[in-house]
């Protein structure tokens, strides 16, 4: 993907993070997208070899020669889980093969669109708790500045109700639960 014209790939100019990743889809998509499928484990080798070779020869009347070889090798083997790349790997290709538009005035109806913003999220089921109390609260800092006490009593009152008028409205909104 190009954020940024001049950048080749979004996971080379920072880290990204997914709220979700559905994983079978996405391995649906990114094994019509990659040249090999679906990658289920990958390895990395890496050898590492030195040789030496030593020749002595002693030339006079007799003739000798004495040869040594020597030699080390290391070697590392790495077990490569693509599961986590995946999310990335899948958004570089469909944007690489088109799928994905750089904005929303270029993409259609049911296309995949980059674009910037933040993300908010909220808890609704701690609002739905928390707003009689809320109501309460307001209530009783609107009256500490109304003189009288009928009239704080009647500051409380219209703030209570203006509270609990919008209760039924957020006592609808709906609740995501992840609970099993």
């Amino acid at each position: 993907m190009q954020l940024i014209k001049a950048q080749e790939s979004p996971s080379e100019e920072y880290l990204s993070d997914f709220l979700y990743i559905d994983t079978a889809r996405l391995a649906h998509y990114y094994s019509q997208l990659s040249v090999d499928g679906l990658v289920t484990q990958s390895k990395r080798l890496s050898k590492d070899t030195t040789k030496s070779i030593d020749n002595v020869g002693v030339k006079a009347v007799v003739t000798g020669s004495r040869q040594s070889e020597t030699g080390s090798e290391t070697s590392i083997e790495l077990q490569i889980d693509p599961t986590f790349s995946r999310p990335q790997d899948t958004l570089d290709a469909l944007y690489s093969a088109g799928y994905i538009g750089d904005g929303l005035t270029q993409s259609g109806i049911g296309t995949l669109f980059l674009t910037k913003g933040n993300i908010s999220m909220f808890d609704v089921r701690m609002l739905k708790t928390m707003w009689p109390h809320l109501g309460e609260i307001v209530a009783e800092e609107g009256a500490k500045n109304v003189v009288g006490h009928a009239q704080q009593q009647k500051a409380r009152a219209a703030a209570k109700k203006e509270y609990s008028t919008i209760m039924p409205l957020i006592a609808t909104f709906p609740i995501l639960c992840t609970e099993a």
